[in-house]
């Protein structure tokens, strides 16, 4: 009986460092959808999340390896454990992939452009992606929270984005080159509101 108690809670344990890091890469946006700062400091904090789900998964299923390898458990509790070792392997190889990929071309923080509550963030063109400019107001929601206000979702305008002119809910001017030319492009801001 204190077998199967022990078993419960090393099982709950295991069961959090494992699922837990599965639901936030699967349904949640950056660092669980939380938005406190800015965009730049969520997609920083995401990547700093990456190395730390993966020693959750680790710790998990050496926790419920050691558990099983140690005690005489019933080939029920045996069943019971691989469910969670198949999401547990899966998470491993998609996480060190992931790290991996962090270590050697580092991350997409280039990516976002802030000023004052201006946010944009680009998708580069490549083979599987769509390229864009996802334009957004920062809303402030105090205590460093915010919301986004999308202000366009542009498809792709040219390398060197910059914003150049910002007068809040009135006008925002962008630059970029393309065709090895210096380009603007104007959005009215009128009507939106972080209210």
């Amino acid at each position: 009986m204190l077998k199967l108690q022990q078993f419960k809670w090393v099982f709950l344990l295991s069961s959090i460092l494992i699922v837990m890091p599965a639901i936030e890469s699967s349904w949640f946006e950056n660092a669980f959808g939380l938005k406190w700062g800015s965009e730049k400091l969520m997609y920083y904090f995401s990547v700093l999340l990456v190395p730390l789900k993966l020693v959750m998964v680790i710790a998990g299923c050496w926790l419920l390896i050691y558990f099983v390898k140690h005690n005489e458990v019933s080939s029920k509790v045996k069943l019971a454990v691989l469910p969670l070792m198949f999401v547990a392997s899966v998470q491993v190889i998609m996480l060190s992939i992931t790290s991996v990929y962090y270590v050697f071309n580092g991350t997409k923080a280039d990516n976002y452009i802030e000023q004052a509550n201006i946010s944009i963030q680009s998708q580069a063109p490549g083979k599987l992606l769509t390229a864009f400019h996802d334009i957004n107001i920062m809303c402030d929601k105090g205590f460093g929270f915010y919301e986004l206000l999308s202000v366009v979702k542009e498809p792709w305008l040219g390398k060197a984005l910059a914003i150049e002119s910002y007068e809040p809910f009135e006008q925002l001017t962008i630059s970029f080159t393309a065709d090895n030319q210096r380009q603007f492009k104007q959005y009215d801001l009128q009507g939106l509101s972080c209210n």
